[in-house]
């Protein structure tokens, strides 16, 4: 016979199984229907086009032969430290997106994948908001 604390905990870590099981093949039949997940399919567009628009905030402007500013000169470290993160999370997007010719087995271990890189996905997605944010506060200092 279990004590009641063992039996919770046993009874906690079965639920927990299961609840990632089913998470995890949730994500494999979406990764084997579709080829990506739904939510990185959303962060993949959102961060190319951030990309492309600091790409263009970053760029030298040779018409531009007046001194830059300090705040354009921050929006420029800014947009080039964006795009890199933005190229790093398209890389670890592309990682995780399922070929037609995979099997099952493989689109598991992509979804497997999914999974480990989720926070790593979310650490990015924190610091491009922060630069988003900083960039935000300089436009808005150029404006003023």
């Amino acid at each position: 016979m279990l004590d009641p604390l063992t039996a919770i905990s046993l009874a906690s870590a079965v639920v927990q199984f299961v609840d990632f099981s089913v998470k995890l093949v949730s994500a494999g039949h979406e990764l084997y229907e579709k080829g990506s997940l739904a939510d990185n399919d959303e962060v993949e567009q959102i961060t190319q086009d951030l990309a492309n628009l600091t790409e263009e905030l970053g760029a030298d402007r040779p018409a531009a032969a007046k001194q830059l500013s300090q705040d354009e000169i921050a929006i420029k470290k800014l947009a080039l430290s964006c795009k890199e993160l933005a190229d790093d999370m398209l890389a670890v997007l592309m990682t995780l997106k399922a070929q037609k010719s995979e099997s099952g087995l493989e689109t598991v271990r992509k979804s497997l994948r999914n999974m480990r890189k989720k926070g790593k996905i979310q650490d990015i997605e924190k610091r491009l908001g922060k630069i988003r944010d900083e960039l935000n506060f300089r436009l808005t200092a150029i404006l003023r």
